[in-house]
């Protein structure tokens, strides 16, 4: 089955990118940045992936309802784990808890006395560098142990 011409997606991309932001901010409450974000991620999507000029809405739709809902499921899993809302809601609430999360998930098992002090020392901007030296772990295996980390989380 042949794909769709790019042509055709940059015109639905022009005539429906704020009518689709607009439909998945009232349905799912999402601020409008996160909203322009994931129409942008089905539009993506869509160059691969979309087959009918007929269907094309409806299947940017879809797509869209199946981020929305898995963006929501992200961010109550995050409040179920730390008590606290999403950066994206809560600008106060930025990069320091996801990164003690992350630390705490790949670490939970070293943790020893002075791992919080060593946690709460990290947070301010460390890098995969910084933690692997406080940790006294290899770069490498810490790498790979937040990449697992984040897979089983988004499963």
């Amino acid at each position: 089955m042949p794909k769709i011409s790019e042509g055709y997606i940059e015109q639905l991309y022009s005539e429906s990118f704020t009518r689709l932001v607009n439909h998945v901010r009232r349905r799912h409450r999402l601020p409008r940045e996160a909203a322009e974000e994931l129409v942008q991620d089905a539009f993506l999507l869509a160059c691969d992936r979309l087959q009918d000029e007929k269907t094309a809405l409806c299947w940017l739709l879809k797509v869209l309802e199946n981020f929305a809902r898995n963006l929501r499921r992200k961010e109550a899993r995050w409040r179920d784990v730390t008590g606290h809302e999403e950066s994206a809601r809560n600008p106060a609430v930025d990069a320091a808890c996801h990164r003690r999360l992350e630390i705490e998930t790949v670490f939970h098992h070293v943790f020893g006395p002075h791992a919080g002090e060593a946690l709460e020392s990290a947070l301010g901007g460390a890098t995969i560098r910084s933690l692997a030296t406080r940790f006294r772990i290899p770069e490498g295996t810490l790498y790979r142990r937040l990449s697992e980390s984040r897979a089983q989380a988004r499963l």
